[in-house]
């Protein structure tokens, strides 16, 4: 084998050494089906001109445009599939249901053609065009989801272990724990180790929480909190957080769903 080749060859290896780096994004659930957004660049466009077949994107079809105008956003989503480039990751699902292994299936994107809002009849603004998408997951072993929850992209396969962590400990004991100042909840973690940190605050009312539980992962340090907070019956009606535990704790990513907007 040339020397150049070899050299190239080991160059890219070690650009893609897999690392044990953990990322979280927010994932929604359709049935069975988790949707999330792609954890590196996509090029919507481009992706669209090889795969949306509804009908040709340089000469939109007028009358299927008018067809799909949604009455109260004014204007017109089309959605289509495309194959789910080949990954080096794995990624797990953290939900209310605990920690699943998933494997991404396909892109589901979305071609949308605005109205315009300045024009009272809302008239499409072609060839004004937007392009997004998301990633498609369905969990394994027919698992029911409710409401939303993340998803995790480890470049490492992760063993992992949890523990349910009660959401309503005693003082000095391990759990999620509130203190109360006049009309402000203030709800920490204690480890049960003698450290105790803040999670968040609650104003006008005490909130309390509807679930949690620890996440231990094999190849990376350090533990996470899952915590599933109760319906909010003025805007959402479920809400997580998650946390990685330390010093100080860190809140990784928030997420709501079924909300009142």
């Amino acid at each position: 084998m040339p020397i150049l080749l070899v050299c190239l060859m080991a160059l890219c290896a070690g650009a893609q050494t897999p690392t044990a780096e953990l990322q979280f994004h927010d994932a929604s659930f359709q049935a069975n089906e988790i949707r999330f957004d792609p954890f590196s660049p996509v090029d919507w466009a481009s992706v669209a001109s090889h795969n949306f077949h509804a009908f040709d994107l340089k000469n939109p079809d007028l009358k299927q445009i008018e067809e799909k105008r949604d009455a109260q956003y004014g204007g017109s989503v089309f959605e289509y599939t495309a194959p789910f480039p080949a990954s080096s990751g794995f990624y797990y699902l953290l939900s209310s249901s605990g920690v699943l292994r998933i494997e991404p299936q396909r892109l589901t994107g979305t071609v949308v053609y605005p109205s315009d809002p300045t024009d009272d009849a809302h008239k499409i603004m072609i060839p004004k065009v937007w392009f997004s998408g998301q990633v498609s997951a369905v969990t394994p072993h027919k698992v029911q989801l409710e409401g939303s929850g993340f998803v995790m992209l480890s470049g490492v396969p992760q063993a992992f272990e949890t523990s349910v962590v009660s959401g309503a400990a005693p003082l000095n004991s391990r759990g999620i724990i509130k203190r109360k100042d006049g009309d402000r909840f203030t709800y920490f973690y204690n480890d049960g180790e003698g450290h105790v940190s803040e999670l968040v605050e609650a104003n006008g009312g005490e909130r309390g929480v509807e679930k949690a539980y620890l996440i231990n992962f094999s190849a990376s340090p350090g533990k996470y909190l899952f915590v599933q907070w109760p319906p909010d019956s003025s805007t959402c009606n479920f809400e997580y957080s998650l946390y990685r535990l330390g010093d100080p704790v860190v809140k990784v990513a928030d997420t709501e769903s079924d909300c009142d907007v």
